[in-house]
């Protein structure tokens, strides 16, 4: 079991929780529902914002996003659901492995400065992470930040355990939605995943690895 596996998964069973109020106890939106978590490992306060909408319309039947603030007196996690109605219940294991994901992502920020950090983790200061933000295309040079590279490879490791699957399937889903997205090109596409292949090789002895195309 990885470092923050358990607090991951408990974490993610509180949004269960909302999720379930929303879809199935007849609540229309929950926003910013608080959970206070405090373990060993870390302390932060979870906020859930949660809406379900019968008009949205997309190939996809769940959004999420995500958002860390680790300098806070007690941190902070954001998780932002987007459900579409209608959708049903056949892709709750798919929304199920990326909010393992995007909480796994999360709490890797939130070792990195702050009461939680560990060690000497790297990190970007809102000045920098400014400098790619106004950049004409910055998905490249976010997805490269010394932070970022370590909350992005945790986060789709854990995905890579829930979903029982290569590593390397995650990062191949991953750059081909933003070439898709036309945020990236092929070239940097190999790049980034170069730099998350190595991180992981380094940091990650025990996933699992694949032959992909990036590779």
């Amino acid at each position: 079991m990885g470092r923050y596996d358990n607090i991951t998964g408990k974490t993610v069973d509180k949004i269960w929780h909302f999720i379930h109020s929303v879809t199935e106890e007849g609540e229309h939106d929950i926003l910013y529902k608080f959970s206070k978590i405090n373990s060993r490992q870390l302390k932060f306060k979870l906020k859930v914002d949660i809406a379900s909408k019968a008009e949205w319309i997309a190939t996809e039947p769940f959004l999420l996003d995500g958002a860390a603030a680790p300098s806070l007196k007690l941190p902070t996690i954001e998780i932002s659901v987007l459900l579409s109605k209608g959708a049903g219940k056949a892709y709750y294991n798919k929304l199920n492995a990326c909010l393992n994901e995007i909480v796994r992502h999360e709490i890797e920020h939130l070792t990195q400065w702050g009461i939680n950090r560990k060690g000497r983790k790297p990190h970007v200061s809102e000045s920098g992470r400014d400098r790619v933000s106004e950049r004409l295309k910055p998905a490249y040079g976010y997805f490269s930040l010394a932070d970022e590279i370590p909350a992005l490879v945790h986060g789709m490791h854990r995905q890579a355990k829930i979903e029982k699957r290569p590593i390397t399937y995650i990062f191949t889903e991953y750059l081909d939605q933003y070439i898709a997205e036309d945020q990236i090109n092929e070239r940097q596409a190999k790049l980034l995943f170069n730099k998350w292949y190595n991180y992981s090789i380094k940091n990650l002895p025990r996933a699992k690895y694949a032959e992909c195309k990036y590779r």
